[in-house]
């Protein structure tokens, strides 16, 4: 970055953090520092349509827990941590939780979720249509990140299909969640782990048009400030939008 620095007439990142730690690299000098701009990711897609969007009705029998892309290496104690904990919630639970792991990436998890009693596991290796498992009122996008830069694509996706979500403060960086209901922040294996047993019981019961409502609002809101910006960064050069 800081030799790009020394070419561009800006560096736009979509993440606060890599603004910062690019501002603390000693070897970027004062005047490179003022190139350094932070552009907020847009929220929902336009790939995303909501006529589109796939819909159940009121008649949803259980929660399906879907854990996506989630590499062994990054998460394995976090996960494992998850699991124990579900696995003393089990012993006095008479609901069963559905998960789905999606992604060859994600297989690893199947033995450890299996050996819970309550838990019901399904495998997909791949899904050929992402929105087959972004099922409104059914589908929890379950996004234990601990690393990564940037606003989270699977994050993104997740709040365009307007389902709930438990994730980390890493999972949700650089996106104003605190507008938004059907989204929980776990900071640690055990908050992950309640939150998980609270919306399979139910107990943290949303209203979904107003889901949809808040994250249309939100994504109009970032979206013009996107537009905004991106016209300050360009200048001159600012094509119509």
């Amino acid at each position: 970055e800081y030799i790009a620095l020394k070419y561009v007439h800006k560096f736009i990142v979509v993440g606060k953090t890599d603004s910062m730690y690019m501002r603390r690299n000693p070897l970027i000098n004062k005047d490179a520092i003022k190139k350094i701009v932070f552009l907020r990711h847009p929220v929902l897609s336009s790939v995303v349509k909501q006529d589109s969007q796939p819909t159940k009705g009121d008649e949803i029998d259980y929660k399906r827990f879907v854990f996506s892309i989630t590499p062994k290496n990054q998460n394995f104690m976090f996960i494992k941590k998850v699991i124990e904990q579900l696995a003393r919630y089990s012993a006095n639970s008479k609901k069963k939780m559905h998960i789905l792991l999606v992604g060859e990436r994600s297989k690893w998890m199947y033995e450890l979720f299996s050996n819970i009693s309550m838990c019901v596991v399904e495998y997909l290796p791949w899904a050929a249509r992402y929105s087959d498992i972004c099922l409104l009122k059914q589908d929890v996008h379950c996004l234990p990140l601990l690393s990564g830069a940037g606003t989270k694509n699977r994050t993104l996706t997740a709040l365009a299909f307007n389902l709930e979500i438990i994730t980390t403060p890493i999972g949700i960086e650089n996106i104003p969640w605190r507008q938004l209901t059907g989204i929980y922040i776990a900071a640690n294996p055990k908050k992950f782990a309640d939150y998980m047993i609270q919306v399979n019981d139910d107990e943290l019961c949303i209203d979904y048009i107003d889901v949809m409502k808040q994250r249309s609002y939100v994504c109009m809101n970032i979206k013009e400030q996107f537009q905004l910006t991106l016209r300050e960064i360009l200048g001159d050069t600012a094509c119509k939008w």
